[in-house]
């Protein structure tokens, strides 16, 4: 066509095309313009995007990027974008949606290596794209394509192949499922008709099974065991059977059959005797189903036969045995009663019952419950009496009390069974009061000598001093008290014979002193025996003991161990030797004090005398008034030793008083510390004191605080300054005087609140009967608080008391 074209406009121009330059020239203007034509139009009628793009370089010629020149409709509608957008738009700036992942790397690549590209991708929408791109000139020219929907389907697909193969399986496995079924149904099917035959068998029933269109019948096998008939054609039919009824219940159990199958009844039973082959008759219980078709008409009937006659001829012996029990019951051989179980009412009960607990049988009609004459101490043995009686259905005797109408009690031995399956009980009553007197009596005896043995066994175990009984001649330890094994430590000597439980002693003279014993029946007593003992723990102690060795008699009189009494007197010993320490240090304290007291007073009489001389010379007031002062200091260190003296008598007596009241602490804490500061040059610094209220005796309170400062300034001759303060812990109050003084050695600090106690190293230095802080410490128990010293020798001491603030608990009976 287009070559057809160009033939017609040669033969309208011949002259024009008479020229071959202008012929080639407009040939093809012709067919560039032919071609864009068509490539316009297949550029724009195609359904994919189509873009094309020239590169971006920078000065040294690296591309960085791709800017669109060219793109069809599609292009626009895949991008979502339109014209102005799209015209000469960067690729990296405007659309970053085309360089997903490396994209960007891939169309450098291509425009400088020459490779296409051909990709999927996913942008920000979900949406997925398969992008080619070929090159074209210094750029590229790419084809866009939408596959979110071909991406949707091979989604579908693949699931849906994934449920064809599930499904595949699952039909597999139903397959297999219903294979498995259907042959556990046909081993079940036989199962069962072997189960049949064999519970047709097993039982002791006779398993029919009635035709009633052919009139034949099928019994199973316990038919000739039960009767002694052969199952044979002859006698298949109902009427062998009728003919073996007993006569004079034939026609009922006849009329009765015909009758439940004219009527369509469903089920059918009579009990009846029937004659077995050796002529005796067996009473049966004869029991069927009718079995019906679609029309509602029998045809067959299935059923069974039971022999009864044991059961007929047990429930007459039962009758009898009824009988006998009633006689038993009116006998009044023992007491009888019959009551609910689930109401505790007695129904019934003998004379010998009613007689037994004073009741009436009035009072049975009107209702009387276990409850009533039960005492509520044996309520809980009855429950769990008949919680047996519920699950056995039997209770065995047992004793208990009941409660008479007069309120006395009566001691009983009682049993009981349920009558059946019901709730009703019987009960057999014995009166066993007079035993149980006598029982009690025996006992109450038997209670005295044992607690007559517990008394002395408590005794021995618990007694001050150690005991030990061993028997045997290799004396064998049968008891020991707590204290002996107190002495020993955790060691068991109870089975042990005293070569293995003492292995030092064997040959020791205290060996020969047990042998000597066990020889000559002699009670041996020593005082003061000296021992050597390794004790658990802490090594090899040395004890003194009193002891006493009493030989152990068999019943025939004969000497079978050692009885050992000891009393460890260590203590005793070290008690007495410590009271010798304790006069000798009397006779110091006697000393030191006429040495304490002997001084103020010399001092005294001395300033006095040299005052009385200068008053009577010259006006030298001056003078006389400061040996006056050095005179009152004097007496007041006498006076201060007197007190102490006075106190520490009072305590030991038990005499000292206290006043308890409420006073403000700090008020008292700045007084004392006010005096010390106007009599002595010594700096106080007062840290902290709480302002509050508290309940004690304040002189002595105050009497503490003078002591710990006064020691403060005492023992701190080279830097006078102490610290003070109080802290609120809980409910106490601790006050603490810190110095800066000689301190005290470790090994000392826990005698220093002792009575007399003065350290060593100060005495010569320091005056003092080493009574104050006994006295303080004393003051401070009183008050229900405590006392303690921290020091570091050459350091200095801190000297602290806690008290509660409210007081001590029996504070006013100690003020009392």
């Amino acid at each position: 066509t287009f070559t057809h074209r160009i033939f017609s406009f040669a033969k309208r121009n011949y002259d024009f095309i008479r020229q071959p330059l202008s012929w080639l020239l407009f040939y093809r203007t012709v067919m560039i313009t032919e071609l864009n034509n068509i490539i316009s139009g297949v550029f724009n009628a195609s359904l994919n995007g189509i873009l094309a793009f020239t590169t971006i370089r920078n000065k040294e010629g690296i591309i960085i990027d791709f800017k669109c020149t060219s793109f069809n409709d599609s292009a626009l509608k895949l991008l979502r974008k339109d014209k102005v957008e799209l015209e000469n738009a960067m690729l990296v700036k405007q659309l970053p949606e085309l360089i997903q992942g490396s994209l960007f790397t891939k169309y450098v690549n291509l425009v400088e290596k020459g490779k296409n590209i051909e990709t999927e991708f996913q942008d920000a929408t979900g949406r997925w794209f398969k992008i080619v791109a070929v090159k074209m000139s210094d750029g590229f020219v790419a084809t866009l394509s939408d596959i979110t929907e071909q991406k949707a389907a091979e989604d579908r697909l693949k699931k849906n192949y994934n449920e064809l193969i599930i499904s595949r399986e699952s039909l597999k496995s139903l397959n297999t499922e219903l294979e498995i079924k259907v042959a556990e149904r046909t081993r079940e099917l036989s199962e069962s008709e072997e189960r049949f035959n064999q519970v047709s068998r097993a039982t002791n029933d006779t398993i029919w099974d009635w035709s009633l269109v052919q009139n034949t019948m099928w019994r199973s096998d316990n038919f000739n065991s039960m009767f002694g008939y052969e199952s044979t054609a002859e006698n298949g039919n109902i009427g062998f059977w009728f003919e073996k009824i007993h006569p004079e219940d034939r026609k009922a159990v006849q009329d009765s059959v015909y009758e439940a199958i004219n009527t369509n009844k469903k089920q059918w039973s009579a009990q009846y005797r029937v004659r077995k082959v050796d002529g005796s008759y067996a009473v049966i219980l004869d029991r069927g189903s009718i079995m019906h078709d679609d029309f509602d008409t029998p045809y067959r009937m299935v059923g069974s036969m039971v022999d009864i006659t044991r059961l007929i001829e047990t429930e007459a012996k039962l009758t009898s045995s009824e009988e006998k029990f009633e006689k038993v019951f009116h006998s009044n051989m023992i007491g009888m009663m019959f009551f609910n179980i689930d109401t505790g009412l007695i129904a019934d009960a003998n004379d010998v019952f009613l007689r037994m607990i004073g009741y009436f049988k009035e009072d049975l009609v009107n209702g009387l419950d276990w409850t009533t004459i039960t005492p509520v101490e044996y309520h809980q043995i009855t429950q769990d009496a008949m919680s047996r009686l519920r699950t056995d259905g039997v209770c065995p005797p047992y004793e208990k009390e009941y409660i008479c109408k007069d309120g006395s009690r009566i001691f009983v031995m009682i049993g009981s069974a349920l009558l059946g399956k019901d709730a009703e009980t019987v009960t057999y009553i014995i009166d066993i009061t007079e035993q149980k007197v006598a029982e009690q009596k025996r006992a109450k005896l038997q209670r005295q000598v044992k607690d007559q043995q517990e008394e002395f066994y408590r005794i021995f175990k618990n007694a001050p001093a150690l005991i030990t009984i061993r028997r045997g001649k290799d004396l064998v330890y049968e008891f020991t008290n707590n204290k002996f094994n107190e002495f020993v430590g955790a060691e068991d000597f109870i089975g042990q014979a005293s070569a293995i439980a003492h292995p030092k002693y064997v040959g020791s003279p205290i060996a020969e002193i047990e042998q000597q014993v066990l020889r000559t029946g002699e009670t041996h007593i020593a005082k003061s025996f000296n021992i050597k003992y390794k004790h658990s723990g802490y090594g090899v102690a040395e004890h003194w003991f009193d002891f006493t060795f009493i030989p152990v008699y068999t019943a025939n009189g004969l000497v079978d161990g050692i009885a050992f009494f000891g009393f460890d007197v260590t203590d005793l010993l070290k008690a007495q030797q410590t009271t010798k320490n304790l006069m000798h240090k009397k006779d110091e304290f006697m000393s030191i004090a006429s040495h304490e007291l002997k001084t103020p007073i010399t001092s005294i009489k001395g300033f006095l005398q040299l005052a009385l001389r200068f008053a009577e010379k010259s006006q030298q007031s001056n003078q006389m008034l400061t040996l006056l002062g050095k005179a009152e200091k004097q007496i007041g260190n006498l006076t201060s030793l007197v007190n102490d003296l006075l106190d520490v008598t009072k305590i030991q007596a038990g005499k000292m008083q206290f006043n308890y009241a409420h006073f403000n602490i700090k008020t008292a804490l700045e007084e004392c510390i006010d005096d010390i500061r106007h009599t002595e040059d010594y700096e106080i610094i007062i840290n902290h004191i709480d302002d509050i209220q508290v309940y004690g005796d304040q002189h002595r309170i105050e009497q503490v605080v003078n002591n710990f400062l006064s020691n403060a300034i005492k023992y701190s001759p080279k830097r006078r300054t102490a610290i003070v303060y109080t802290e609120l812990i809980g409910d106490d109050l601790m006050f603490t005087v810190k110095d800066f003084g000689i301190g005290i050695p470790q090994e000392n600090i826990e005698n220093v609140f002792d009575r007399f106690f003065r350290v060593d190293a100060a005495s010569a230095m320091f005056s003092g009967l080493g009574l104050g802080l006994y006295i303080c410490s004393e003051i401070i128990h009183r008050h229900g608080g405590e006392i303690g010293v921290n020091s570091v020798e050459h350091e200095g001491s801190e000297f602290w008391f806690r008290i509660p603030v409210k007081g001590k608990e029996n504070s006013e009976e100690e003020q009392s």
